[in-house]
């Protein structure tokens, strides 16, 4: 395992224009927790939710209702980045949030339906690219 390319860069940048960004992720807590600490990614978040630790994961709704809760928003004003349509993509979107689809290797696209994700990205630069108009939409 590995941190992809521009990965820290792009988190320093979103935490630099003033998004409050949440980790959700599923598995047992040490073991996240350790892939967590080895790329440092803590600092980057306001917020991270690990399903072993809080009893609940995705795609359930209370796992993402919980980190709602724990950065004080609603789910209209939240974007959802994630590399899974059943676990990330489809239950936010049933929730009210923005989605974007990172799929870099086009594996989804089969299954994809036009009403999945707001956006579809393949690279770090294109999820950079989309984010200040997924924000502006709703404004």
């Amino acid at each position: 395992m590995r941190l992809e390319a521009g990965a820290e860069a792009l988190l320093l940048d979103l935490r630099d224009a003033g998004y409050r960004l949440a980790l959700l992720t599923n598995g047992v807590g040490p073991l996240q927790r350790a892939k967590i600490e080895r790329f440092g990614l803590e600092p980057y978040f306001d917020h991270i939710q690990i399903e072993g630790e809080v009893g609940v994961g995705k795609p359930f709704p209370d796992a993402f209702r919980r980190a709602f809760a724990a950065l004080a928003v609603e789910a209209p004003e939240v974007c959802v980045i994630g590399d899974s349509l059943e676990w990330d993509i489809r239950p936010a979107k049933a929730l009210g949030c923005r989605t974007v689809l990172y799929d870099p290797e086009r594996a989804l696209e089969a299954e994809l339906r036009r009403s999945d994700a707001d956006v579809v990205v393949r690279t770090l630069t294109g999820l950079a690219r989309c984010l200040p108009a997924l924000h502006t939409q709703r404004e």
